[in-house]
Parts: structure tokens; C-alpha cells; sequence
């Protein structure tokens, strides 16, 4: 990979590859975080031409290893964690934002989520990964 936003440091990887359950683990084969959506893109295109698998993660809180990758690209979307707009009918934000920032940035503005995980600590598209549901999602 050409790009300086990959690195295959093995301390790095080892993070990667495991999960909040700890029941299993991954190999990840390189590591990338990019910081803006032009990074994100350029990160894909590479990651597609040298025909990796990528799995996207953020704080990875999955139980049994859905956010862990095997031999391919662990995509940290951490850093793409902002809350991008709220408005009285909706809140945009990127993948990597937590529930608590969610939270936090609509209160302000009278507005909430009608439905919340019981971990804010967990990502949107963590979350949305997996269905939206949850043991603690209810309605």
C-alpha cells in the first residue's frame, strides 16, 4: 500500500484485532484511520485494488467479532466521529460519533434520539451495523 494512512505496526494490530468480548480475535493485515472523508475514499480505492477485505470499526464494542477483520484491512473510523448537523427532525453525523455525542449535541437543542442504546459509548455505525438493535433498544 502507498499511502502513509496504513500501517502494519503490530502493537497497532493487536488493538485492531480484538474486540470488546475478548471471545475471539482477528488478524487484521494492515491498519488505516483516515481523519476526512477525501482520506476515507482514497483509503477504499487502495484497499480495492490490492483486493483487501476491509472491515470497519470504531471503538469496537461487538461481543463475538463482528468488528475484527481476518488477514485484510481494519478500518478505524474513530476520527470521523463528528455530529455534522441537528435539526428539530434530525441529526446528521458521521459513523465513528459516539451515542454520547449525539446526546450531547442534541440536548442543546431540545431534541433527542427516541431510541438510545443503553452504551452511549458505542458507535453510530456500530451500531447500525449490526441492525440497530439491541438487548437494551427499546420502544
Amino acid at each position: 500500500m502507498t499511502s502513509a494512512l496504513f500501517t502494519a505496526d503490530p502493537t497497532r494490530l493487536q488493538e485492531a484485532g480484538t474486540d470488546f468480548g475478548r471471545y475471539r480475535r482477528g488478524s487484521p493485515a494492515l491498519l488505516a484511520q483516515p481523519r476526512s472523508l477525501a482520506e476515507l475514499q482514497g483509503i477504499i480505492r487502495e484497499a480495492k485494488a490490492a483486493k483487501l477485505k476491509i472491515t470497519p470499526r470504531a471503538p469496537g464494542y461487538s461481543a463475538f467479532g463482528q468488528s475484527l477483520p481476518s488477514r485484510g484491512l481494519a478500518l478505524d473510523l474513530r476520527a470521523l466521529g463528528g455530529v455534522l448537523g441537528v435539526t428539530d427532525d434530525s441529526i446528521e453525523v458521521e459513523g465513528g460519533v459516539t451515542w454520547e455525542a449525539v446526546v450531547r449535541a442534541s440536548v442543546p437543542h431540545g431534541v433527542m434520539p427516541p431510541v438510545l442504546p443503553l452504551n452511549l459509548a458505542i458507535s453510530v455505525g456500530g451500531l447500525l451495523s449490526v441492525g440497530g438493535v439491541g438487548s437494551s433498544a427499546h420502544h
